[in-house]
């Protein structure tokens, strides 16, 4: 009887145990969900402030000629990435602005889809206008905190491209020549100043009507008008909408080549300007009246990156053109 009293203890205790082994192993793994959860939301209050920080940091740079880079060594240290390369929409392409991976000024071809790469785009209106790759190290965050850090990040910066647009319109807007419909030489000057702190790639086209003069002579200042008119439409026209097109003064004409950082190119699209103004007739009562134009070219370079310097050099390569000829171009990389 005694036996059979202790063997019902042995059993009511073996399932005493199994019952209290159960529920520890579910409190242990209802504790470890708490701690993940706990975990999770420091990570997402840690990603907004840090977001915050940056939004805050990164205003004050938006203007700044080093905000690319800027925001890219703050990615790779807040998410602990490898690298960040950051490329924004030039003429259609992405190039580069901030990378240790790419030459910045280059043309990003394709982004990586590998495994442990991560790629962000800026997108408005359905199109890409920029886009933010990581490559993920060892130990970084998770992917789903990256991404989500990344689309914050874009958003903020689409911002930042927005406000820079915004203000050069209205800039332009209230410093309008009203002959040609272009900026004028003060708002040019603002503009560029602006331009030249955070755009690395430009180049700078001088123009000259020749002997503008006799026009003015031979057929009046009305025709000649009509000539500076035409001419101011033509630069507008054959431009795109983040160039600048600028009456420097009188016959004078100036023009700031976004994303050209090229001599080549920017000495191609000089020559198509110079043959479509020869090509052109301006009418005034009825008479038909052609002209050339001079031009001085200039691309910033390492050497000559002050965009005050650019503008000399090309001022210089115009008076050059004029005099050797007109109806030329020139371009030579020399104060």
């Amino acid at each position: 009887m005694l036996n059979y009293f202790y063997e019902v203890l042995r059993v009511e205790n073996t399932d005493l145990d199994i019952e209290y082994n159960k529920y520890q192993k579910l409190m242990e793994a209802q504790a470890i969900n708490h701690i993940n959860i706990i975990n999770d939301y420091e990570k997402q209050v840690a990603m907004l402030n840090s977001i915050l920080d940056m939004y805050k940091y990164l205003n004050d740079f938006q203007l700044s000629k080093d905000l690319y880079e800027i925001l890219s060594d703050m990615i790779v240290g807040v998410l602990g990435v490898s690298y960040c390369t950051i490329a924004i929409t030039v003429n259609r392409k992405l190039i580069v602005m901030a990378s240790s991976n790419y030459k910045i000024g280059s043309e990003l071809d394709t982004l990586n889809i590998e495994e442990d790469y991560m790629v962000e785009y800026i997108t408005k209106n359905n199109e890409i206008i920029g886009a933010i790759e990581v490559r993920k190290a060892r130990g970084s965050n998770s992917p789903g905190y990256t991404k989500q850090f990344l689309k914050l990040i874009c958003a903020q910066l689409l911002l930042i491209l927005d406000n820079r647009s915004l203000n050069e319109k209205m800039l332009l807007q209230a410093n309008i020549d009203s002959l040609t419909g272009c900026c004028n030489r003060k708002s040019f000057y603002e503009l560029i100043k602006t331009r030249s702190i955070y755009e690395n790639n430009y180049c700078i086209l001088m123009f000259d009507i020749d002997k503008f003069k006799l026009v003015n002579d031979k057929y009046g200042h009305d025709a000649g008008d009509r000539v500076l008119k035409t001419f101011g439409e033509l630069l507008l026209n054959s431009t795109r909408k983040d160039d600048i097109v600028c009456r420097y003064g009188g016959e004078e004409f100036v023009v700031y080549l976004h994303g050209v950082c090229s001599k080549t190119v920017s000495f191609i699209k000089a020559d198509k300007l110079r043959k479509l103004i020869e090509s052109t007739v301006v009418m005034s009562d009825k008479v038909k009246i052609k002209f050339t134009i001079s031009i001085g070219v200039a691309v910033n370079t390492d050497e000559v990156s002050d965009i005050q310097d650019v503008i000399k050099i090309a001022d210089n390569n115009l008076y050059k053109s004029k005099n050797t000829g007109r109806n030329k171009k020139i371009g030579r990389a020399h104060v």
